[in-house]
């Protein structure tokens, strides 16, 4: 959704002499015609409702530039903090298509809440709020695109914090007749009830989350879809949760035919209680993709419920460590069951589908127990998979657990379980990394765990931020070229550390370490190559 398009457009705004109203006033809304300039006065003078020859002298010297002013500047040197006596006048622009600015520079200007219900509000497709911290009240930020709306531009909210709302940090909402596009980059949210409320009853509310932390929050994203239209997405990129109650609810009015998609990518998280519950319908699709991420919740505790056994559900796993419980119901118009090339432990999967086969492949399960449920009715097959410490279950004939090539090691199998063509031996490959987030002149140690007759190398790429998820079997994390090769081939359990080099241009750079194993002793129940689950490594200062 940050498309090139979106980059370049930013790019160009800023080549512009743009008219800035930097906000002096520690309070809002202010008096007009004192010496301080307010931030309600500031978005007033934006959206044309006040203009500058109404401002007192003192207050009219805070406008640079000619012109009506797009830009709300904070200058945290000048104005360190803001009282909320009152919410702010919603920022709205002068006309559709006018990009518009709230930014906070030198620092991060703290916005104090206190009771109020909400820090600011956004009602145009073309805004940006950067650099602020919102702190207490309800809401942070409640973004629509009600009053202007262009199709392609999207709100763009960049390195903010919040913390300790009650509510949510931010809210997005798309309302009968509009659609909603918007960036959240490089924010944290603490203490919060909720961090990012996401309603959409319009015709379209796609949201990219990318390089956020969520911590101590007792849901990091709520979603609800009703309404008719095209989707409600939320995709997260390189996110980080921790201390946090749950990671995602995504549920929807079941007279709703909008699909409705949680995607992500390259994240970490971890829960006090379940990690994701979807709810589903028989009318259109609710998507849950997760990809090179890991997601960890306390023994019990489910990692995914998913759907109802009247549910059209799209679930798509792959290069993944998951551990805790997952349940999953599909109906019989399902798209797919897929779950390729993860990391299992320490839980219940458990599979009721009346739809298509599911499709388990490449999986490695630690202590866990694999179930068909007595009500499954489709095929529950794994494939070229590994059980370790694991129980394997198939409570419905109809429905059996279909074992193909497939090693188990001290598992027990019992109900309706095929096992044919049973592996002579294990060959998928496990892989940790010591720290996603290496800082220059540091180190970082990935390790490489490779059963006897396989070899590995280790293969080094830039990051690829927008990756194209729907290539199969794999997919690739970074660009093909270029790559580079390091020099050795790795057996058994090897750790291979890499030194950063001290050059603070690398801070900000994203590599893709991806292993590569092959058979050396002639197996022929192991392909000719595999890619296990590779690490996202970002460089810090």
């Amino acid at each position: 959704m940050k498309t090139l398009l979106s980059a370049l457009v930013l790019t160009a705004t800023s080549l512009v002499a743009q008219t800035t109203a930097t906000v002096n006033g520690v309070t809002t809304p202010g008096a007009l015609g004192d010496i301080y300039l307010s931030l309600d006065e500031a978005i007033q003078l934006v959206n044309g409702t006040l203009a500058v020859s109404q401002l007192s002298p003192r207050e009219a010297a805070q406008i640079q530039g000619s012109g009506q002013p797009t830009e709300v500047l904070i200058d945290f040197l000048v104005t360190p903090s803001i009282v909320l006596l009152q919410t702010p006048t919603p920022l709205d622009g002068p006309a559709a298509g006018v990009d518009v600015a709230i930014r906070g520079i030198n620092g991060r200007p703290n916005l104090f809440l206190t009771n109020q219900p909400l820090g600011l509000r956004v009602r145009t497709s073309h805004a940006s709020i950067t650099g602020l911290r919102f702190q207490g009240g309800a809401e942070g930020v409640h973004a629509d695109t009600s009053v202007h709306l262009v199709q392609g531009r999207e709100i763009l909210l960049s390195g903010l914090e919040f913390d300790g709302q009650t509510g949510t940090g931010v809210r997005f909402e798309s309302v009968p007749m509009t659609m909603t596009m918007a960036q959240v980059e490089h924010c944290t949210f603490q203490n919060c009830t909720t961090a990012i409320t996401q309603v959409d009853r319009g015709m379209m509310l796609m949201m990219d989350v990318e390089f956020c932390s969520f911590d101590s929050c007792g849901l990091a994203v709520d979603m609800f879809t009703a309404g008719s239209g095209n989707m409600t997405m939320n995709r997260q990129w390189r996110c980080k949760m921790s201390n946090c109650g749950q990671l995602a609810d995504v549920q929807r009015d079941p007279g709703s035919d909008k699909r409705s998609m949680l995607m992500l990518i390259a994240g970490n998280y971890e829960t006090n209680g379940k990690a994701v519950d979807a709810a589903g319908t028989p009318l259109v699709e609710t998507a849950i993709h997760i990809h090179a991420s890991e997601i960890r919740v306390p023994a019990g505790q489910q990692a995914f419920r998913l759907g109802d056994l009247d549910s059209r559900i799209d679930y798509h796993v792959s290069e993944c460590v998951f551990a805790g419980d997952i349940h999953v119901q599909e109906g019989r118009l399902n798209r797919r069951l897929w779950a390729w090339n993860n990391v299992f432990r320490d839980g219940v999967i458990e599979v009721e589908n009346l739809g298509a086969p599911t499709s388990f492949r490449w999986n490695r399960f630690e202590n866990c127990t694999v179930r068909a449920t007595a009500g499954n009715r489709a095929r529950f097959e794994q494939l070229s998979s590994e059980f370790y410490d694991s129980r394997i279950e198939g409570l419905s004939s109809l429905g059996p657990v279909d074992l193909q090539n497939c090693w188990l090691s001290n598992t027990t199998v019992s109900g309706s379980v095929n096992n044919s063509s049973p592996a002579p031996s294990p060959w998928l490959a496990s892989t940790s990394c010591s720290d996603d987030s290496p800082s220059i002149g540091g180190t970082v140690d990935l390790t490489l765990d490779i059963p006897p007759g396989m070899l590995g190398v280790w293969i080094l790429g830039v990051s690829d931020p927008r990756l194209v998820l729907t290539q199969e079997p794999w997919r690739d994390y970074a660009f093909h070229a270029p790559t580079l090769q390091i020099p050795g081939l790795y057996a058994f359990r090897s750790t291979l550390r890499i030194t950063i080099p001290d050059l603070p241009a690398l801070v900000g750079q994203e590599i893709f370490a991806q292993p590569i194993t092959g058979p050396v002793s002639g197996q022929t129940h192991v392909p000719a190559f595999n890619l296990p689950r590779g690490a996202h490594l970002t460089i810090t200062e």
